[in-house]
């Protein structure tokens, strides 16, 4: 149940005096501003280790609350391998009251963040890049840069990843900023790499408060936009002018729904991405779990035998995911929307576009993007054919052949596939014994002639 929105500083600091008065609209934005500063540096003098590093996630009421992303990410540190210890280092930022109250009911360090200009309601579930969604995940960007200033490291993780193993140990001392990848393509430090800020660590300098500064202010350029999305579009920029270096973590050790990493012995965190709607991410990040629990309970003989792969058991009603595997009595039947020859071609044609972002590219290169596009929309659209006919056949399993959807289907394939009448002369006819006469005599009788021809070719 949702509480009424407190203001920030009685929320983070519940022993907070009251100021006797009535204080002006703007000392109390200021008072309260400077009471929040003041309580973050509280909680991050707390949760930082002793190399001044803090693991922060956000999350609303939705995703706080019983059953829902925080209680999968807490429950991920406590099943992972050796990487408990983390727990004691997260700072969970609170976007409402609401999952500020269930936040303190199950984690000892909550943040309430100000709220935004206009008192915007963040408690509900946000559709990904609605206006709510885009003002969301730009207060986070605000926030880590605040962080930054204050001297501290930080390792943002988005509430819907699932850590299995230490991340840092696959992250290098040489880079400013470690970034998980939609798309990896092998070079760790080259900007082509498609970045996912939504697992990101930055080590605090002066040159990464201006890097945060450039991000947000490139905002402007970029209307419409989410703060991944414009990153992506300056990477080359900063990297060129700022002297930025940056490290993409390949997607076998630090993987996402949609790529098609599936061995719990490389796995090190799993975001669920590609998948659309909080109860599909809990249903798919649930069944994740129990596998991993179930893995952690084999010994190291079996884990050794090859990769160890897990199933991902979505409901029909919830296929959302790119990766899938839908479960039924007679087994499972394995759906990969993007099979391996799409995702090739996208690749290549991702790095071509990213190199046209560096360079103008060559007419050879050219011909071979617009080329290689064509490609990849045709092997998509036969994935989506594939898809489909793999639905029917699951659905076919599950015996809707006895129902009155596939009795009415299967007549009008029937009735397409029938010709009723044809035209013979200025008569139609329609009986099937005169039509296959009258289809016989026509073509019985230009079949092996030759037809008048209005010009000829004399050799």
């Amino acid at each position: 149940m949702a509480v009424p929105v407190a203001p920030a500083h009685e929320a983070n600091h519940t022993s907070a005096s009251k100021v006797d008065g009535v204080a002006s609209p703007q000392e109390a934005n200021h008072n309260t501003s400077q009471a929040a500063g003041d309580e973050l540096e509280r909680l991050l003098r707390t949760v930082a280790d002793e190399h001044k590093t803090v693991i922060m996630t956000s999350v609303n009421e939705a995703w706080a609350a019983e059953g829902s992303l925080l209680d999968l990410l807490l429950e991920s540190f406590r099943a992972g391998e050796r990487i408990a210890h983390f727990e004691d280092h997260l700072l969970v930022v609170a976007l409402d009251a609401g999952a500020l109250e269930r936040c303190r009911a199950v984690h000892p360090h909550c943040y309430l963040l100000p709220p935004l200009a206009g008192g915007k309601d963040l408690s509900a579930e946000k559709v990904f890049m609605s206006k709510d969604y885009l003002d969301l995940v730009w207060s986070k960007v605000r926030l880590q840069q605040r962080i930054l200033e204050l001297g501290y490291n930080f390792l943002f993780t988005d509430v819907d990843i699932m850590w299995f193993r230490n991340p840092f140990e696959r992250m290098s001392v040489a880079a400013h900023m470690v970034t998980s990848s939609d798309f990896y393509f092998g070079d760790p430090y080259s900007p082509v790499n498609a970045p996912n800020t939504g697992f990101l660590y930055v080590r605090s300098s002066a040159r990464m408060v201006g890097v945060f500064e450039a991000w947000q202010a490139a905002r402007l350029s970029f209307p419409g936009k989410h703060e991944q999305q414009v990153f992506n579009e300056i990477k080359f920029e900063l990297v060129d002018k700022r002297g930025l270096r940056v490290q993409f973590l390949d997607t076998v050790h630090n993987a996402g729904f949609c790529n098609n990493t599936r061995d719990f012995n490389t796995l090190y965190t799993m975001h669920a991405n590609c998948c659309v709607g909080l109860a599909a991410k809990l249903h798919d990040l649930g069944n994740l779990m129990k596998e991993w629990r179930a893995y952690m309970g084999m010994d190291d003989a079996q884990r050794q035998r090859g990769p160890v792969r897990w199933k991902l058991c979505v409901r029909q009603d919830q296929g959302l995911c790119r990766q899938l595997v839908v479960c039924s009595e007679g087994g499972s039947v394995h759906l990969d929307v993007y099979p391996s020859r799409s995702r090739f071609v996208w690749r290549i044609y991702s790095l071509l576009k990213a190199t046209a972002w560096m360079s103008p590219l060559s007419p050879p290169k050219a011909w071979l993007r617009s080329e290689v596009k064509r490609a990849y929309l045709g092997l998509a659209s036969l994935d989506h054919s594939i898809a489909r006919q793999w639905a029917r056949f699951v659905r076919l399993q599950e015996g809707d052949t006895n129902t009155v959807f596939s009795k009415i289907h299967t007549a009008h394939q029937r009735q397409k596939n029938h010709i009723f009448n044809i035209r013979v002369g200025n008569q139609t006819v329609s009986i099937d014994e005169d039509m296959d006469a009258a289809a016989f005599e026509h073509f019985f009788c230009i079949l092996g002639t030759l037809g008048a021809r209005e010009f000829n070719i004399n050799l």
